[in-house]
């Protein structure tokens, strides 16, 4: 049974991640990889797929967190596996530096994500 107080931090926490996250992937990787894409560069089909997967994480991600009702159950397990998901999408690769985690802004939103599964699981 969680406590209201860890289940309000765990809403503002997904909250403010999935909007650092929507953010993120619209400015530094859907837009470039548009205009990548446009311009000829291969590599900026990639960088244009990881950001609609990136999208679509977080999306589901706050589905997932039951602030808004939809066919997933509310899991806090959902929350932490897509939040590690953003998080090697927006790092682009397994990379244990946490100056590196803690510059990034996508990185900061997916750790928002994690903070959150795990307040719903343990709070």
């Amino acid at each position: 049974m969680t406590s209201d107080k860890a289940e309000g931090a765990s809403d503002a926490y997904t909250i403010l991640g999935a909007l650092v996250l929507l953010l993120f992937s619209w400015t530094t990787l859907i837009i470039p990889g548009y205009y990548a894409v446009l311009g000829g560069i291969p590599n900026g089909v990639l960088t244009l797929v990881l950001g609609l997967i990136l999208l679509a994480v977080t999306i589901i991600a706050f589905i997932a967190s039951e602030l808004v009702r939809w066919t997933i159950p509310k899991s806090s397990v959902v929350l932490i596996i897509f939040g590690f998901a953003a998080l090697f999408i927006t790092l682009q690769g397994l990379n244990f530096d946490l100056l590196a985690w803690l510059s990034n802004v996508g990185a900061l939103g997916s750790l928002m994500l994690i903070l959150s599964g795990f307040l719903k699981w343990f709070g």
